[in-house]
């Protein structure tokens, strides 16, 4: 029988590589800067059309010039304060956003962790810290022979003589 050649596998693209975004453009920080613009957006819109109302209302001479522009002044003053509020609305979700991420990093990082030692230990691997304390031990028990006194001859423990009886093939 024939073997057949397999054909090489297509590499799939991984949900990771899909998700994968540049540097500083995280999905929270485009809905934030979506939600900053549209409401710059809306304020900005909403201000040219106050402007446009005043101005029909000048041009049907049902304002004066002096009162038109005390109104603009006061939707602009208005529009102002709209803006910084919205700006201090959104830094304040900006930050809770941040603190929130900062809690769930630290919750990922030890669920990692867990892991991480999780499989070490069902391997039978020695941690970092286990090694240091095996290596400490083991400086240790050098220095105390290196402080043994030098002329004492070490003792051979005896050998038992093999018997015959499993060496015969």
């Amino acid at each position: 029988m024939a073997s057949r050649k397999k054909a090489p596998r297509k590499k799939k693209a991984t949900k990771r590589a899909a998700t994968r975004r540049r540097p500083g453009k995280t999905p929270v920080r485009e809905s934030l800067g979506s939600a900053w613009r549209s409401t710059v957006t809306a304020l900005g819109n909403a201000e040219a059309e106050v402007e446009r109302q005043v101005r029909d209302l000048i041009d049907r001479n049902k304002l004066n010039r002096d009162d038109a522009s005390r109104v603009l002044s006061r939707v602009s003053a208005r529009i102002q304060r709209e803006r910084k509020k919205a700006a201090k609305d959104l830094e304040s979700t900006v930050k809770k956003v941040r603190a929130q991420l900062k809690k769930d990093r630290r919750t990922l990082d030890g669920m990692i962790q867990d892991a991480v030692h999780g499989t070490l230990a069902a391997f039978d691997i020695p941690s970092r810290k286990e090694v240091a304390t095996l290596t400490r031990k083991v400086e240790r028990l050098s220095r105390q022979i290196d402080q043994l006194p030098a002329g004492r001859k070490r003792t051979q423990p005896k050998r038992k003589p093999r018997s015959g009886a499993g060496s015969a093939a």
